[in-house]
């Protein structure tokens, strides 16, 4: 399954952003059991690689429909630092 870019244009800042919602924090416990026991630098590009349930699942009415919506429960993961797969606009939007 190829990958997709989750940028979204933004009129307030004129640019494009990633949504918040798509953020994952790692605390010390998560950090030690994938075996990163250094600080990283940020902006460092790294590799996510992750198993997850549909926690819960919802639609909401909006003007002109519906508009669905999806919690994922992250089970298994792995983060391998650098770009272990290729380039990024190889893995976004093919050869």
């Amino acid at each position: 399954m190829a990958m997709v870019s989750m940028k979204t244009e933004s009129d307030e800042n004129e640019g494009e952003m990633y949504p918040e919602e798509l953020c994952i924090e790692l605390e010390a416990e998560q950090l030690s059991k994938l075996g990163i026991n250094a600080p990283m630098r940020v902006g460092t590009e790294v590799t996510i690689t992750a198993r997850a349930y549909v926690k819960e699942a919802s639609t909401t009415m909006v003007e002109g429909g519906v508009e669905p919506s999806i919690e994922l429960q992250i089970t298994d993961m792995s983060v391998a630092a650098g770009n272990s797969m290729g380039s990024a606009a190889t893995m976004l939007y093919g050869g």
